[in-house]
């Protein structure tokens, strides 16, 4: 992987971590966005760029996995259109 997919996926579990820990916080909703607006003043401009980066990464991943996906279902036909074959000539040999 990456330094910038480990970094992008870091960064989504980062997200997800605090999504979690807001919704399970015992505070309230105005509590929870003002402690946010603290910690995290440049969060709102820099939101859609981290999820713009993470969504990039996540549909790269998406193609490298159809992709050797492929290649391995090209592979196994392969492999068993040749056994299929052996075993009619072996079936054929024999009758």
């Amino acid at each position: 992987m990456s330094s910038s997919g480990f970094f992008a996926g870091f960064l989504l579990g980062v997200a997800a971590g605090a999504v979690l820990g807001i919704l399970c916080s015992p505070k309230s909703g105005d509590e929870n966005r003002e402690m946010l607006r603290e910690r995290f003043p440049d969060l709102r401009e820099r939101a859609p760029e981290l999820i713009n980066r993470a969504a990039e990464e996540v549909k790269t991943r998406i193609e490298e996995g159809q992709q050797a996906f492929r290649q391995g279902a090209t592979e196994t036909r392969k492999r068993m259109e040749g056994e299929l074959d052996q075993a009619r000539h072996s079936e054929g040999g024999t009758a």
